[in-house]
């Protein structure tokens, strides 16, 4: 297998948003299927919660621009597996653009996130078949589907349109 480097959005939580910790809570992956790119081209996706992998923290980043340290807007703590979903809290930068992206956030204009991940293992089911992976049964319905089971967060960013949303 090679590896694969993939991203999906989800939202921001708006109500948990902590104006004395420039905070708020973030949904940052769930099992719910997706389309995404791969080496190979495009494919439907579920990442399984239980083999997502996280440090400490996350560098949160505008639009999946990692070439440059100026893109940086924060960063993603606190990240946990909660049933079938990621969700960290996302930290403002207290610099000029992190405090833009922090206004943005706080009046309700920007509400989707994106993590970046590494794809470390996964498993392949062809068109209108079904496989137990891990102890679950998927079925494949219109197309392939890629159940993977172990992959890296990378990165976090802040996306004005979320591609899973």
């Amino acid at each position: 297998m090679s590896c694969d480097f993939g991203t999906r959005a989800m939202t921001l939580t708006p109500g948990t948003i902590d104006e004395n910790t420039r905070s708020v809570e973030a949904v940052l992956s769930t099992e719910n299927v997706a389309t995404v790119r791969t080496s190979k081209g495009f494919v439907e996706e579920i990442l399984r919660a239980d083999g997502a992998q996280f440090g400490q923290q996350a560098p949160l980043i505008d639009g999946h621009n990692t070439s440059s340290s100026d893109n940086v807007r924060g960063s993603v703590r606190d990240i946990r597996s909660e049933g079938d979903r990621i969700v960290g809290r996302v930290y403002f930068a207290e610099t000029d653009t992190g405090n833009r992206a922090w206004e943005l956030v706080k009046q309700g204009h920007l509400a989707d996130v994106s993590i970046g991940y590494r794809v470390n293992r996964w498993e392949d089911i062809p068109a209108n078949s079904e496989r137990v992976v891990n102890g679950r049964v998927y079925r494949a319905t219109g197309g392939p589907l890629r159940v993977t089971t172990s992959y890296t967060i990378r990165e976090v960013s802040l996306v004005p349109v979320g591609a899973d949303n």
